[in-house]
């Protein structure tokens, strides 16, 4: 095998690699950025503890093929993908990376020339409704919270409107004995 064929082969198992042992790795396209705007970007990520690599748009496409059943290309031009510096096992680690990753999507957003393709969370492909629901929410801890909440309040609803019920059927029958 040639040095080049060697290295793509190389450079394609570090991407698939990534995608195994990571929980969240977005991808964009970086085509129309300057070097400049590209260092700036990745240091930008490295700051909010994400990694960035420029990829190969047909190396990305071979390891995104895992998850898609048409196998024609999707991608093409310059490319990178974020993903974190290690993984997150506790629950304020898990927040601390929820806002990690609410702060890689402001800097995709503030950067016009850079588009979100996707992400993969979790194992799980995404979209940009993904980052627009990420991005809108205040903290992990806090929606956790709230859902808590309303989860909670659904019950007790629902016990409060059956004894209403039941007060005011007894009130109709009441009134109606004394008519």
């Amino acid at each position: 095998m040639n040095k080049n064929k060697i290295k793509k082969n190389l450079e394609y198992q570090k991407i698939k690699s990534i995608f195994k042992r990571s929980n969240f790795v977005a991808f964009f396209s970086i085509q129309n950025m300057s070097v400049k705007d590209k260092l700036f970007f990745k240091e930008a990520l490295s700051d909010s503890n994400f990694k960035c690599k420029i990829v190969k748009s047909n190396l990305l496409t071979k390891a995104l093929m895992v998850f898609f059943l048409n196998r024609d290309s999707f991608i093409s031009g310059s490319l990178a993908i974020c993903y974190p510096n290690g993984q997150r096992t506790t629950l304020e680690s898990q927040e601390s990376f929820f806002l990690e990753v609410q702060r890689v999507f402001k800097i995709l957003k503030k950067k016009k020339e850079t588009i979100l393709l996707g992400n993969l969370y979790q194992s799980s492909l995404q979209n940009k409704l993904f980052e627009k629901e990420i991005s809108s929410l205040k903290s992990l801890s806090v929606t956790q919270i709230n859902t808590l909440s309303l989860i909670q309040e659904i019950p007790t609803s629902f016990l409060s409107h059956l004894g209403k019920s039941k007060r005011d059927l007894s009130l109709i029958l009441k009134k109606k004995k004394e008519d």
